[in-house]
């Protein structure tokens, strides 16, 4: 999405304008490296930064991926003996549980660090329209006779 440029981050300030990379380059002359002035389109910067396959500029997609989250909620109940008296079952038991619950922070702009494109290949935490991680819905009856 960023070098097609339809993705938000690469409107800047609200319009399509040319930009000036924050950075340094080296002076011709001196040879030392000095601040950034020149002007690029937003078209070259995410062309550039998203590069063909993964060559682009990588620093731009690096993250932080430290999160927050509520990974698992699990309510049970135990049926008790006496309401089991009259039956053949000695235990009853009756959850309900909840995985993937809520994803509350991340610094991955609305990514899930922990949906991956790939794995088994070099390219594990690398995100290319993958998928969300599944949220679980379970309900389990444990019964012992």
């Amino acid at each position: 999405m960023e070098r097609n440029g339809t993705a938000a981050i690469t409107v800047n300030n609200g319009s399509r304008d040319s930009m000036v990379v924050k950075g340094v380059v080296q002076d011709a002359t001196t040879k030392q490296y000095v601040a950034n002035t020149n002007k690029i389109s937003t078209q070259q910067y995410w062309g550039a930064t998203a590069g063909a396959g993964n060559t682009g500029i990588t620093e731009t997609n690096l993250y932080d991926a430290s999160n927050v989250r509520i990974r698992n909620i699990q309510l049970s109940y135990n049926f008790s003996k006496k309401l089991l008296t009259n039956s053949f079952i000695q235990k009853a038991t009756l959850s309900v549980s909840c995985s993937n619950v809520w994803l509350i922070s991340s610094h991955m702009r609305g990514l899930d660090p922990e949906s991956v494109f790939a794995t088994g290949k070099p390219s594990v935490g690398f995100e290319y329209a993958s998928p969300p991680t599944s949220r679980i819905f379970s309900v389990i009856l444990t019964l012992a006779y």
